[in-house]
């Protein structure tokens, strides 16, 4: 039962209980006015309660927040946190993150690629991996499969088995494969 429904069947109640309290009085002297104001009381508390509530109505679509790519004054500002602290994960990612949003997969994976012995731990695979992933669905949307299947290949190399994206990244690889195949 919803939240609202309670609160309106408990509302009922509620006026129903304070009706009786009032109009046992009533009832006793006066028949019909008690058993208006019985009947009357629950029902005016319930629709004070559906008015003051304010239930949900038919909600419009759901819509992903709008999304905006980074502006060249954030890849500015993120280049010189990062020639500041060229060893900050957190500064690498963003301007990696920051050149994807505008759809620039090769100067992200350039990039990455440059810092990377940085990171002998591998912090960046799974970015550079990430970034030929969206290069590749980028390839596909525009109807290039061939390149997109290269593209997703090499995503696949690079990406760590740990990769939170693989089982994506593997679908789109048999999709675009199943799909050539056809043609």
């Amino acid at each position: 039962m919803t939240m609202t429904m309670t609160g309106v069947i408990l509302s009922i109640v509620i006026s129903g209980v304070i009706a009786l309290f009032i109009t046992h009085r009533f009832l006793r002297e006066r028949m019909g006015a008690g058993l208006a104001v019985m009947f009357l009381l629950p029902l005016l508390g319930c629709g004070l309660y559906v008015y003051l509530t304010k239930p949900p109505t038919a909600a419009e679509p759901l819509q992903a927040p709008a999304y905006t790519p980074a502006t060249q004054e954030d890849v500015e500002a993120l280049s010189k946190t990062l020639e500041a602290a060229p060893d900050d994960l957190g500064s690498v990612i963003a301007m990696a993150e920051a050149y994807m949003s505008r759809d620039e997969y090769d100067e992200a994976i350039t990039m990455l690629k440059s810092k990377e012995q940085n990171f002998p731990q591998g912090e960046l695979t799974v970015q550079i991996a990430k970034a030929y992933f969206a290069k590749g669905l980028l390839f596909a949307e525009q109807g290039r499969f061939d390149e997109a299947l290269k593209t997703l290949r090499t995503a696949r190399e690079v990406s760590p088995e740990s990769a939170p994206f693989l089982p994506d990244l593997d679908h789109f690889i048999r999709m675009i494969e199943n799909r050539m195949a056809k043609e």
